[in-house]
């Protein structure tokens, strides 16, 4: 199946070790926040981690990969698909729903930053030479 371009399978295997360490990384928060009672800011350290990797996965695809801004952001909703099963479990209703398209864009927009900077570093380099 192709999207914007590019066939999943291509997706999916540029991306194959963002999208196990974000997904190891949601199950170790969720595992954290179920087993303890003490308010620890460990989950929230994750969940910065978590944005670092969504930009070096945008870098990483722009860079060695060779996609555009759209398949990048494409691969900043698969990599948010690895987290979308744990926010149910902390939260109900309408909650989720808000929480779902907030995680989304902010993946998105993180691989799509981590383009960016791909790209901008390239023109430079390019001025500069």
């Amino acid at each position: 199946m192709e999207i914007l371009g590019k066939p999943l399978k291509e997706f999916l295997g540029a991306s194959k070790w963002f999208l196990i360490i974000v997904f190891l990384g949601t199950v170790f928060s969720v595992v954290w926040r179920l087993s303890t009672d003490r308010v620890v800011k460990i989950p929230n350290y994750l969940g910065i981690v978590t944005v670092i990797i969504i930009v070096l996965a945008g870098w990483k695809l722009a860079r060695k990969d060779g996609f555009n801004l759209l398949q990048t952001g494409f691969a900043g909703f698969l990599l948010f698909l690895t987290t979308v099963w744990s926010t149910p479990i902390f939260h109900k209703g309408l909650e989720v729903i808000y929480l779902i398209l907030i995680n989304a864009v902010i993946f998105c927009a993180g691989a799509i930053f981590g383009w960016v900077l791909s790209e901008m570093i390239t023109r430079i380099r390019r001025i500069n030479d």
